[in-house]
């Protein structure tokens, strides 16, 4: 249901709401609290006031407190992908692509990345992405506005410019 209050959309908030997306496990839950703009997070490894966590989960609160969806497996492969897709060199595109063989395991397809020296290439893509895909959400539940996610594109713009430029430094 598309809400009417808009959120104060802030850089620390979507880096939240995109640690929830992506860091979702069975026993934990992420709510995005609209009155306060922050996120809220829930996991049977720590010990909350059960209080709060009822609160929370109310059913006369879910205008409040909204589950903050959680990205899938699938998603991720879709993602390594799209960032194959892009490649040009014909060698590296094929190894890429057998490195995402198993597509149980991440850590071959991150270790040719790294070896290959597009690590930052692929930070700055799946980022984007991850961004696009939080936007999306926010916007499609009406808490945001499309100023809102003009000013969060510039502001991932120049966030993954400096990030970049950092890296060259340190290289150096």
């Amino acid at each position: 249901m598309p809400h009417s209050t808009k959120i104060e959309l802030t850089e620390e908030l979507l880096e939240d709401i995109e640690l929830a997306n992506m860091h979702h496990r069975l026993w934990s839950a992420w709510f995005l609290d609209i009155e306060t703009s922050t996120v809220i997070f829930f996991t049977d490894e720590i010990e909350y006031d059960p209080e709060l966590r009822d609160f929370v989960e109310h059913e006369a609160n879910r205008d409040r407190f909204i589950p903050i969806p959680t990205s899938d497996t699938k998603k991720s492969w879709e993602q390594v992908e799209l960032f194959i897709q892009q490649i040009e060199n014909p060698h590296l595109k094929s190894t890429l692509t057998k490195a995402m063989g198993n597509k149980h395991r991440f850590q071959p397809f991150l270790d040719k990345v790294y070896y290959a020296g597009l690590d930052d290439e692929w930070y700055n893509f799946s980022t984007r992405l991850d961004r696009i895909e939080v936007l999306n959400w926010l916007y499609g539940k009406n808490l945001i506005t499309k100023a809102d996610i003009e000013k969060a594109n510039r502001c991932m713009k120049k966030f993954l410019q400096n990030e970049s430029a950092a890296k060259k430094i340190s290289r150096k």
